[in-house]
């Protein structure tokens, strides 16, 4: 054991929720009040509302891991 929480390792948590689906954000909430960790929610949006030209080209954008929690 680190003697310290996982939590901790993270700067911020940042959870992406689209607003219909308070259902998944009260889920993440409840999980994260059990547990002792702060996040911030950022409102999603759906990938077919937005247009192909908009999106950003992937050519030069370094290679990041990330983690997905997802309750339901």
């Amino acid at each position: 054991m680190l003697g310290i929480h996982p939590w901790e390792c993270f700067e911020r948590v940042f959870v992406i929720n689209l607003r219909e689906r308070y259902d998944k954000l009260d889920a993440f909430t409840l999980a994260a009040s059990l547990t002792g960790f702060s996040y911030d929610v950022i409102e999603g949006v759906k990938g077919t509302t937005i247009v192909n030209k908009t999106l950003p080209s992937l050519d030069n954008i370094p290679k990041v891991v990330a983690c997905c929690l997802h309750f339901g």
